[in-house]
């Protein structure tokens, strides 16, 4: 899953701010997110000429130098890939009615402030807490972590009953605003 910090159009070619990799486990029904810091120092695939610069610079060269520099840095084959913007998140969020997420630590992100335990996040909130990284004690760590919470609960609220009911909606309301190389069905 790649995040660009750009609003827009989701063709937009941008920084690659979030990288997570979703291990889904068919058997369990399990999800592991994995989550690589943007400032990670990496060997840069295709357009980056394999030389060393931040993860988020791969965006630069296109959504693939993102994938292959992951799949080079952890010798892993990735199947698929999801790519967002700060529109794109902001209609997800929307479109799921807002996300709840346990927050470990009480920070402010802009003009929203987020108290420590359980939060609802809105689409404009959750953008915030998605990308602060300097109020939180472990930086970019922490925000890998609330980034991880976000999913979750993203997830969560799709699997749910109410949500299978409309998904082929949701499904449709989303289709311009995520690129992704799986096919509907998957």
């Amino acid at each position: 899953m790649s995040g660009i910090d750009t609003h827009g159009p989701i063709s937009s070619i941008s920084r690659s701010d979030v990288n997570i990799i979703l291990t889904v486990n068919k058997e369990t029904g399990k999800v592991l997110l994995t989550t690589t810091p943007r400032d990670s120092y990496v060997k840069i695939a295709d357009g980056g000429n394999n030389e060393f610069d931040k993860l988020t610079h791969a965006g630069l060269y296109g959504v693939d130098a993102s994938i292959h520099t992951l799949e080079n840095l952890y010798g892993i084959k990735l199947d698929y890939y999801a790519r967002l913007n700060f529109t794109s998140f902001l209609e997800l969020i929307d479109t799921v009615g807002g996300v709840d997420v346990y927050n470990d630590q009480a920070f402010s992100a802009g003009k929203y402030n987020f108290n420590s335990g359980l939060v609802h996040l809105d689409a404009d909130k959750a953008l915030a807490f998605v990308r602060e990284r300097y109020s939180l004690a472990g930086g970019d760590n922490d925000r890998g972590k609330n980034q991880e919470k976000v999913i979750a609960a993203v997830i969560k609220k799709l699997t749910s009953t109410d949500a299978l009911k409309n998904y082929n909606a949701i499904l449709s309301g989303l289709q311009d605003s995520v690129q992704t190389d799986m096919s509907l069905e998957t």
